[in-house]
């Protein structure tokens, strides 16, 4: 798989990942939301524990790769969008949790798909409904995604604590010197 139009926003969870996709699509941009939160939020609705949804943490990274598989495999290649996480996220936690690689993810990995990644540093940590890791397990993930993302041969560009609108400008600072001339309408999914 070629390079897209496409970046991923990463890095350990709690680092405003979900925020600044908000500021961004805000501001116009396409978005993807958390594959994970979605899968989920779903699991949760069928009446399942978050306990249940996570105890084995392979189908569950497995499940969500699927996940993102659909909804990048239904996306205009050509415009703007910003995921948060990218595919290479199932990577990064699948080796936390000392699994195996299945080779159907390895194959979709094997070449770097976004024009830019942008590994956001992590911020206060806070738990939320969905949120199992505690803040050492947070810094440790942050630690493993970058690792991965560096190894799948992205451009990985460092997101420093700031404002979010700050993160925002540094961002489309960002795409702009990467970015094609087309204007792109927001689109959330």
């Amino acid at each position: 798989m070629d390079k897209h139009n496409w970046y991923a926003l990463t890095g350990g969870p709690g680092s405003g990942k979900t925020t600044l996709l908000k500021e961004l699509k805000r501001r116009g941009h396409n978005t993807i939301k958390e594959s994970a939160r979605y899968y989920i939020k779903k699991e949760l609705a069928k009446g399942l524990s978050l306990e249940k949804i996570r105890e084995d943490e392979k189908a569950f990274q497995e499940a969500v790769f699927k996940q993102k598989q659909i909804i990048h495999e239904a996306l205009a290649t050509d415009a703007i969008t910003f995921f948060d996480r990218g595919y290479h996220d199932t990577i990064a936690y699948l080796k936390y949790h000392e699994h195996q690689i299945a080779q159907f993810i390895e194959e979709v990995c094997k070449n770097p798909i976004y024009k830019k990644v942008f590994v956001l540093d992590m911020l206060p940590y806070i738990n939320d409904e969905v949120r199992t890791e505690d803040y050492e397990t947070a810094k440790q993930l942050h630690k493993t995604l970058l690792q991965t993302y560096q190894e799948s041969g992205h451009e990985i560009v460092r997101v420093p604590v700031m404002s979010v609108e700050e993160r925002a400008d540094f961002i489309e600072q960002q795409i702009n010197q990467t970015a094609s001339p087309m204007e792109t309408a927001g689109a959330d999914i």
